[in-house]
């Protein structure tokens, strides 16, 4: 057999914004997305390991960003596999999200609605990928989402109730509270801080499909640390959910103050 061809993969750091393999872009000089790594990842593992019982995909802050996105984005078969190999996605403490329609919270009045004009000609592309789902203004080139996007038979609307189908929960520490200031779209149109863009995104997941999909889990305590966040209960449960946690690490579901909390803000 020919040899496997090695290469190194580095994404840009700095242009156009950090991060860049947070939203799918290309390392640099080739054609690879950051989600395709992650698909052939994914796709190696099953292969290899075909007996493998849950694959769980978690990140913490651009990490968190990073496993939500292609959690909506990606459209490798693996996802196909949930009655042998369920995938489950942890998106843990996310500066942003991408939102699912152009709506967003609105504070004053405890709803959601598309911003005012005013609002979005200070900050026109509150609603482009990473941010939303337009990719038409985004200045952020990530063509492997444009593929995915294209090649869902329905459109948007089937990337969206793809993202449905999706096991993903959102793990947020109950003190990652501090502002937090970058770009116009996420630091005026998702909240004044991590804990409040993971409040607001969960809440408009129940906008968008009428019902409350996927599950959100705070962390009593936990400020923006991955090593505190991810040996807490709190992470347990998102990892494991409540039966297997109760099961296998002998949680008391009727003491433990993230039960309590979890299963306060995941009732339908």
């Amino acid at each position: 057999p020919q040899p496997v061809k090695k290469i190194l993969l580095r994404w840009n750091e700095t242009d156009p914004i950090p991060h860049t393999w947070r939203y799918g872009a290309d390392a640099i000089g080739t054609n690879i997305s950051s989600f395709d790594a992650m698909d052939s990842l994914v796709e190696q593992i099953l292969e290899r390991l075909p007996n493998i019982e849950r694959i769980i995909a978690i990140g913490h802050s651009a990490g968190g960003q990073f496993v939500h996105r292609w959690a909506l984005a990606s459209n490798s078969p693996v996802w196909n596999n949930s009655e042998t190999t369920p995938i489950r996605v942890v998106a843990a403490n996310p500066r942003s999200y991408a939102y699912l329609d152009g709506r967003r919270y609105n504070p004053d009045g405890n709803y959601y609605a598309i911003p005012s004009q005013d609002r979005i000609n200070k900050c026109p592309s509150y609603n482009s990928w990473e941010w939303g789902l337009n990719l038409e203004d985004s200045r952020l080139s990530a063509p492997y989402v444009k593929r995915a996007f294209e090649s869902a038979g329905g459109g948007l609307n089937e990337i969206v109730q793809q993202y449905a189908t999706r096991d993903v929960r959102y793990l947020i520490g109950e003190l990652d509270n501090l502002p937090v200031h970058a770009e116009c779209e996420d630091d005026d149109f998702q909240g004044p801080n991590r804990n409040q863009r993971a409040v607001r995104f969960f809440g408009s997941l129940k906008e968008v499909y009428g019902q409350q999909i996927h599950q959100l889990v705070q962390n009593m305590g936990t400020p923006h640390d991955h090593c505190l966040l991810f040996q807490s209960s709190g992470a347990i449960l998102a990892m494991f959910g409540e039966s297997e946690a109760v099961k296998q690490f002998g949680m008391d579901t009727k003491r433990n103050e993230a039960v309590k909390k979890f299963q306060k803000q995941n009732e339908a």
